[in-house]
C-alpha cells in the first residue's frame, strides 16, 4: 500500500506543478477574470475526459 501512496503523490506533484504553472501563463495571457478562469478550467476538464468516457 505504501508504494501505491508513493506513487500517486508523485504523479500529483509531477502533473500538479507544471499543470498550475501553465494555467496561470494562459489565463495572463487571456486577461485574469473569472470568466476566463472557469473557461481554462472547462477546457482542461474536457481535454482530460476525451480519452476517459465513451461518448454516448
Amino acid at each position: 500500500m505504501s508504494n501505491a501512496d508513493l506513487l500517486f503523490g508523485g504523479v500529483t506533484i509531477v502533473c500538479g506543478i507544471p499543470g498550475t504553472l501553465s494555467g496561470g501563463y494562459v489565463l495572463d495571457f487571456m486577461n485574469s477574470t473569472i470568466s476566463n478562469a472557469f473557461k481554462v478550467a472547462e477546457f482542461n476538464v474536457q481535454a482530460a475526459q476525451q480519452g476517459t468516457v465513451e461518448n454516448a
